[in-house]
């Protein structure tokens, strides 16, 4: 998968990445059809499936990002494709995220979270899992819900490496490390 665009507030995120995943299911034009208004919609190279969050406000600082990417480093998963078969809007905000959901590789990114958590707890960082953590990527956010509705087709994502990113201010992320995914 590849990054994600513009929040309010600086984080880095430590997320799956490989491919891409455009915004725009025939390359004509925003999809999905957007019948409704749209608050921002995600730039394709942006799009991503966050797994952990490390730091939230202000600049992450160097000893952070060194200590991380050393833990990254030490993960082991073997690459594995991600379908994502459904869309829908989380209730969790005012503008509306409206994400898509996955089916088939779900169990395997909620692995490749928890070793990555693992390791950056080994790292001294401490981190918690999230409770309830439903693997997504964020394609735009709207003004109303829309329920959760099957894809006509899967979209279907090999997934072979992660990456480490920083979100600016200005929303916009930038990978700090990559590192592949081997068994």
């Amino acid at each position: 998968m590849a990054k994600a665009g513009k929040v309010r507030r600086r984080q880095a995120d430590v997320s799956s990445a490989s491919g891409s995943v455009g915004a725009d299911g025939d390359g004509g034009g925003p999809y999905p059809p957007q019948p409704w208004p749209v608050r921002e919609a995600r730039d394709a190279g942006q799009l991503h499936v966050s797994l952990v969050g490390l730091h939230n406000g202000g600049e992450i600082d160097r000893t952070t990002v060194h200590d991380a990417s050393a833990a990254a480093a030490t993960v082991r998963v073997p690459a594995f494709e991600l379908a994502f078969d459904r869309i829908a809007s989380f209730h969790n905000r005012e503008s509306k995220p409206l994400v898509l959901l996955c089916g088939k590789g779900a169990e395997k990114v909620v692995e490749l979270e928890r070793r990555i958590i693992d390791a950056l707890n080994r790292a001294g960082l401490r981190l918690r899992r999230r409770a309830g953590f439903v693997p997504h990527c964020t394609v735009l956010y709207a003004d109303r819900l829309v329920p959760e509705t099957p894809l006509d087709r899967p979209i279907v994502v090999p997934i072979t490496e992660f990456h480490l990113l920083h979100r600016s201010a200005s929303g916009r992320r930038r990978s700090v490390g990559n590192w592949p995914l081997l068994g």
